[in-house]
């Protein structure tokens, strides 16, 4: 399977943190319009060797992101399907699975807070 892309204001000579302020400012203007709920959320970069990845972390929401079970609410998948498809915008991608190979600007996360998953354990 080989999936290829070039997000649509994906420039090589922007550098990771005009990136992530980028990402971040489009995050931010989909909660202004109504597109996104208004979530507080922060976006950290992460270096590592052969990458670098930024994870965005929702701290606060103002709906369910997770059901009493511990999955996730449609809600949340919304709003995970959203934030990535902000941030492929500004990626690249191209990878063939049959040799083993890769290549990205960087990876993405998602994560949700500690204290989602501790309300969800009373």
């Amino acid at each position: 399977m080989d999936r290829h892309f070039v997000g649509k204001f994906y420039r090589s000579d922007l550098n990771f943190d005009e990136t992530k302020d980028s990402i971040k400012k489009d995050i931010d203007a989909e909660i202004e319009d109504g597109n996104l709920p208004k979530i507080k959320f922060t976006i950290k970069k992460k270096y590592f060797a052969g990458g670098r990845e930024l994870i965005v972390t929702i701290r606060k929401s103002p709906v369910e992101l997770l059901n009493d079970n511990g999955s996730e609410t449609e809600e949340y998948k919304k709003i995970k399907n959203k934030i990535t498809e902000i941030s492929n915008n500004y990626n690249f991608l191209d990878e063939d699975m049959m040799s083993d190979y890769l290549s990205t600007d960087f990876f993405f996360r998602i994560n949700l807070s500690n204290e989602f998953y501790a309300h969800n354990n009373r």
